[in-house]
């Protein structure tokens, strides 16, 4: 596992959420990012890292995480994603409805790498 890599992977997902908080657009003022790094459901031999952002990633950057960039400025998450991938990893990128109010959404992206490569 290359910590370094998925260090920037931690780091350029958290920055692309604060963007669009920052930016207002389709998100609540005042909106959060919640970073939370840990076992993948109590399994050991598995990292979940977990970025939530009130509101709504654009479908583009989306996209870009799961394989389809269709921007020049979201080449940035495709490498993401090729760096998730060569650690035999994976991401969801899942949109829902905030409990609280059922007109706000939020965004939720999961990341769950391998804490050793296979066959070790």
């Amino acid at each position: 596992m290359d910590g370094n890599k998925l260090a920037w992977v931690v780091k350029t997902l958290v920055e692309n959420a604060l963007r669009y908080v920052r930016r207002g657009t389709r998100i609540r003022p005042g909106g959060i990012v919640d970073v939370n790094i840990g076992l993948a459901d109590g399994d050991t031999s598995r990292l979940r890292i977990e970025i939530s952002t009130d509101g709504l990633i654009p479908e583009s950057a989306a996209a870009a995480l799961s394989g389809a960039p269709t921007r020049a400025d979201e080449m940035t998450l495709a490498l993401v994603r090729e760096i998730v991938e060569a650690h035999s990893g994976s991401i969801d990128v899942r949109t829902s409805r905030d409990e609280r109010d059922d007109d706000e959404l939020f965004t939720r992206i999961a990341v769950v790498v391998p804490l050793a490569p296979k066959g070790r």
